[in-house]
């Protein structure tokens, strides 16, 4: 269920199409929050294309990337979106108890320093509205600084994603 109608394939302007065909190619269909941004196409266009800046052009690693975008999904509660990350996040190495931590609201233990910070500054950003100087300090000497700008901007863009999927209850995929 969701409480926007889904844009049928022939009822798609031809800004609509051209996006809607973009996604098909490279993640399956118009589903997820894209159901609800191709109402105006110009913002999937922009969300589309900060995707894939972040998935395919990124350099930070991957793992750290899905450890952040997870404990940004659940933060919100967006469930539709956990279940398409979630696996994601086993593909990219993150470790079970990690993954099940973050899915119960619990702070993880963490072998791995790059998951941490993931961790930390998504979970700081989120809860406390800010980044505590320890974090930001970790994070810089692990990352650099564009690494850095690529963290904060996967916790930004999920939880666009995240909003999206919760404010107009989008359960389950779409054409």
């Amino acid at each position: 269920m969701t409480r926007l109608k889904d844009l049928a394939p022939a009822d798609r302007t031809a800004e609509q199409a051209a996006i809607a065909a973009r996604l098909t190619k490279t993640i399956g269909g118009v589903h997820g929050p894209y159901s609800a941004w191709i109402k105006k196409p110009n913002i999937a266009q922009a969300m589309y294309g900060l995707l894939l800046c972040l998935r395919d052009q990124a350099t930070m690693p991957r793992r750290m990337r899905m450890v952040a975008t997870l404990t940004v999904i659940r933060h919100w509660g967006a469930d539709y979106a956990w279940g398409v990350n979630m696996p994601l996040a086993q593909d990219a190495g993150v470790p079970q108890a990690v993954i099940d931590a973050i899915h119960e609201h619990r702070t993880p233990e963490f072998s791995d320093t790059g998951d941490a910070v993931g961790y930390d500054l998504a979970s700081e950003l989120l809860t406390g509205r800010e980044l505590s100087d320890t974090t930001f300090a970790k994070a810089l000497e692990l990352l650099g600084e564009e690494k850095l700008v690529e963290l904060v901007t996967v916790v930004g863009y999920f939880s666009a994603v995240a909003l999206t999927v919760v404010a107009f209850d989008i359960k389950a995929r779409s054409a």
